[in-house]
């Protein structure tokens, strides 16, 4: 019996801490370049105020990871913002800054609450 309100418990837990983002939006830029840590400290206040909503990855191109998703998501210029909908699905992309209003005005129109 002990065991199963523990199952139970740790069930509900792990339901409660689950990521359930609607959005995935991809950031590939580097530190060095002014527009590409500009998006990323506006990413990061999106990610604060819709953590629920909006799941942010982040990759620097500098690194092998950060120059594969440049280039498999077609990289022209950085910042790289690949917005993507809750089933994987690419719907915009950016090859520059966008203001945080617009970032949301694009996650509005395909949904955002």
């Amino acid at each position: 019996m002990k065991g199963l309100i523990l199952i139970i418990i740790l069930f509900i837990f792990l339901s409660c801490t689950k990521n359930n983002a609607v959005f995935t939006i991809l950031y590939v830029g580097t530190s060095s370049c002014d527009a590409c840590v500009e998006m990323k400290n506006t990413l990061k206040e999106i990610n604060k105020e819709y953590k629920n909503e909006v799941k942010i990855l982040f990759y620097d191109i500098s690194e092998k990871q950060g120059l594969e998703k440049y280039n498999l998501y077609g990289g022209k210029s950085i910042p790289l913002i690949v917005f993507f909908n809750k089933q994987g699905k690419q719907f915009f992309i950016s090859q520059s800054k966008i203001p945080k209003d617009a970032v949301i005005a694009i996650l509005k129109a395909e949904g955002l609450k």
